[in-house]
């Protein structure tokens, strides 16, 4: 009879609902950040040398950030996406393969690396909304 108790009062307490603590989108990191560098990275080629990568001269595309999730642009028809940690961690990727780690640090700067034919390392700066303190 012990046994028979103890198995109810186990699936009666199984049985109630626990609240779940809400999901939260990352958000600290939100917001637009301008393009500060980009540099062809020596010796982070896959199978060949720099000669064949090049840096357009059009600047650097803006990096943003919406809802924990990462995005810029990487030439016509081409976008880098991903998500953001807690920590700050960026990884984002293109449909065609190509991947941009990346990590923001506690004054707003993004260092990230991409990784393909050709490696970059890119710099981006967190712009300041329109009316904030200036620090």
């Amino acid at each position: 009879m012990h046994k028979v108790i103890t198995a109810a009062w186990t699936a009666a307490l199984l049985a109630i609902p626990i609240a779940a603590k809400p999901q939260t989108p990352m958000r600290a990191f939100d917001g637009s950040y301008a393009g500060v560098s980009r540099e062809i990275e020596e010796g982070g080629m896959v199978g060949h040398n720099t000669a064949r990568c090049q840096i357009q001269a059009a600047g650097i595309a803006p990096l943003t950030i919406v809802n924990g999730v990462a995005r810029t642009p990487w030439g016509p028809g081409n976008t880098f996406e991903g998500t953001v940690s807690p920590q700050g961690v960026i990884r984002m990727r293109t449909p065609r393969g190509q991947q941009l780690d990346a990590q923001i640090d506690p004054q707003g700067r993004v260092s990230g690396r991409l990784t393909g034919e050709c490696a970059y390392r890119f710099v981006w700066q967190k712009r300041e909304p329109v009316g904030a303190p200036v620090r």
